[in-house]
């Protein structure tokens, strides 16, 4: 079960990093709203999705084998927060605090 797990949390441990590095702009500024919105829920619920999956083998806690998971897991809740800077409240994405 681990190596699966490895192969999902990769990426999106890796995304969570790029998300938080810089200004990115050219994603949050396009004309459609209403799909900027629907990919930044897509991208939170594959996120919650990999805890869950994460929960279910075991590995949700201290000493896990994920030894990034609360770094990553801070990340993506700062991301999630700081869309309403660019007028997606966190209402409006179902997996954001």
């Amino acid at each position: 079960m681990w190596a699966p797990l490895c192969d999902m949390w990769a990426p999106l441990a890796a995304l969570a990093h790029w998300l938080n590095s810089g200004d990115h702009d050219s994603f949050r500024m396009m004309d459609d709203g209403e799909r900027c919105t629907r990919l930044i829920g897509l991208v939170g619920r594959a996120f919650a999705t990999m805890l869950h999956t994460i929960d279910q083998a075991g590995e949700l806690k201290a000493g896990a084998q994920f030894h990034d998971l609360g770094l990553v897991i801070s990340l993506y809740l700062k991301w999630g927060t700081g869309q309403g800077n660019y007028g997606i409240e966190p209402e409006d994405l179902d997996w954001s605090p």
